[in-house]
């Protein structure tokens, strides 16, 4: 059951790849490939970072959020690729939760890697880095 549900994810993952990459014109008229995900697909993504790979079997017995990232870097750059799509998505997730835990922190990281905001370690949980993001 459980590599069934990890072979979805990864065709989902596959699939909004293939399909999430749309042509924009940039001010100058040229054409500029950048990604653009629905908010459940983004989400999905981020749940997807917070199971075990076939690589790292035993990763869940990690406490570190950036185990999980680096387990999962293609995804986490992905991500990362989206830019505004991916802080105007994770912000908003990010002030409307109660909870936070790994997934909210890896939305936090993907933000604090496009924005730059918190980059020198200011922040240790993504409620931490949602304040000094709404601070900035």
């Amino acid at each position: 059951m459980k590599n069934i549900l990890i072979l979805m994810l990864t065709v989902l993952i596959m699939a909004v790849v293939f399909c999430g990459c749309q042509k924009s014109l940039t001010e100058s008229g040229t054409e500029n490939l950048t990604n653009s995900f629905s908010v459940d697909e983004m989400v999905s993504m981020v749940d997807s970072m917070t199971q075990p790979t076939k690589e790292k079997p035993n990763l869940m017995l990690s406490s570190n959020a950036y185990d999980y990232i680096n387990a999962h870097r293609k995804t986490f750059d992905l991500l990362v690729s989206s830019k505004r799509c991916a802080v105007d998505c994770f912000t908003k997730i990010l002030r409307d939760s109660n909870t936070f835990g790994l997934d909210k922190y890896i939305m936090a990281a993907v933000c604090c890697e496009i924005t730059g905001i918190g980059k020198d370690g200011e922040w240790s949980s993504a409620d931490e880095w949602i304040k000094l993001y709404d601070d900035a």
